[in-house]
């Protein structure tokens, strides 16, 4: 039961994380509208991507460990 708790509690980290980042890039473009900053699809989906990885590779870490 303690490793499904950590492994939960290691996904919403991570979300929490992207989640951050991505509030962050959009409040930073709506407020300084002479900042122009824009994510390209690729490197966001890549950056999604990357952290479903850690996800999947946490879930193998604990089923394992």
């Amino acid at each position: 039961m303690a490793y499904i708790f950590g492994l939960v509690e290691e996904s919403c980290e991570m979300l929490g994380i992207w989640l951050f980042n991505v509030t962050l890039f959009y409040y930073g473009n709506r407020t300084f509208e002479s900042m122009v900053f824009e994510i390209p699809k690729r490197l966001y989906i890549g950056f999604f991507g990357f952290g479903l990885l850690d996800i999947f590779v946490t879930i193998i870490a604990r089923l394992f460990n």
